[in-house]
C-alpha cells in the first residue's frame, strides 16, 4: 500500500519536499484528496492538516533539508503502525487483522447458536503474489493485496466482514449464509475480478476455500482450521479453484 502524504506547510516548501517525497515512493495528495491522506505535515505548533488525519510538525523556524524530511515521514508511519497493530488493524489493508477477526468468528458462533442459522467464513488467496513481490519488490505486492482487500470489501454486504488472515490470504465472515449461498458469492467475487477492467495490479484471479458453522465445524478454531486445511488443497489444485469440501 503506498502512503498518500498532504503538505500544508507553504508553496516553496510543499514543492521542495514533494519532489523528494515522490521519488522515495510516496504519494502526494491535496485539495479534496487531502482526507484520504496517511499523514499530513503541517507547520509548527498552530498549523493544522485534514480532520482525523494523523500530522507530523515541523517546529516553526525549521527548514530540515529533504532527506531529513523522508526520515521522519517514515519514522512517523511506522509509528502510527505500531499503533494500529496494538488496535487490531492491519496496516497494509487497513482492516481488521488475524486476532479481531477471529474475535468475530467466535462471535458469529455464539450468535449462531442463539438464531439457530449457520454462518460462512471464507479464505481468499490472491493468486501471483508471491511472483508480484519477487518481480517488482514488497511494496507492489503489498499494494496489490490492499487493493484486492478493497475490491472484495465493495461488493459485500454491509453485516459481511473482512480483513487479513495471514501473509496473503483476507478472510471473510459471512452471517446468516448457507454453505452453498457462500460459494455462489465467492464465485461471483472470481467473475468480477476476472472480468473487471479495474482488477488490482496483476491480481485476475484468486484461490479460496469455505466451511461453515455449525454445518462443517463445532467451535471457530476448529472452523478457521478447516477452512485452511481447505484453502491448502485448494492451492495444490492451482490458481483460481473454490474449495468446499
Amino acid at each position: 500500500m503506498t502512503d498518500s502524504i498532504a503538505l500544508t506547510v507553504g508553496a516553496e516548501r510543499t514543492e521542495r519536499w514533494a519532489q523528494a517525497l515522490i521519488l522515495a515512493g510516496f504519494n502526494i495528495v491535496s485539495g479534496e484528496q487531502t482526507g484520504e491522506a496517511n499523514l499530513a505535515i503541517v507547520d509548527g505548533t498552530v498549523g493544522s492538516g485534514p480532520a482525523d488525519v494523523p500530522t507530523l510538525r515541523i517546529p516553526a523556524g525549521e527548514d530540515p533539508p529533504p532527506e531529513r524530511v523522508i526520515a521522519l515521514v517514515a519514522g512517523k508511519l511506522e509509528e502510527i503502525r505500531r499503533e494500529w497493530f496494538a488496535a487490531g488493524v492491519d496496516p497494509v489493508t487497513g482492516m481488521p487483522g488475524r486476532e479481531s477477526l477471529f474475535a468475530r468468528v467466535e462471535n458469529e458462533v455464539e450468535l449462531s447458536a442463539r438464531i439457530m442459522k449457520p454462518f460462512a467464513a471464507a479464505i481468499l488467496d490472491p493468486d501471483g503474489i508471491d511472483s508480484l513481490a519477487a518481480g517488482l519488490g514488497q511494496e507492489a505486492a503489498n499494494r496489490a493485496l490492499s487493493e484486492f482487500a478493497q475490491f472484495v470489501r465493495q461488493r459485500l454486504r454491509r453485516v459481511d466482514g473482512l480483513g487479513r488472515w495471514g501473509s496473503e490470504e483476507i478472510a471473510l465472515i459471512m452471517p446468516a449464509t448457507y454453505p452453498t449461498q457462500a460459494m455462489t458469492v465467492i464465485a461471483r467475487l472470481q467473475d468480477h475480478l476476472a472480468g473487471s477492467d479495474l482488477a488490482p495490479g496483476r491480481i485476475r484471479s484468486f484461490t479460496a476455500a469455505v466451511a461453515a458453522y455449525p454445518i462443517d465445524a463445532d467451535s471457530a478454531g476448529r472452523l478457521m482450521e478447516l477452512a485452511e486445511q481447505r484453502l491448502a488443497d485448494a492451492r495444490r489444485k492451482g490458481d483460481g479453484r473454490i474449495v468446499m469440501v
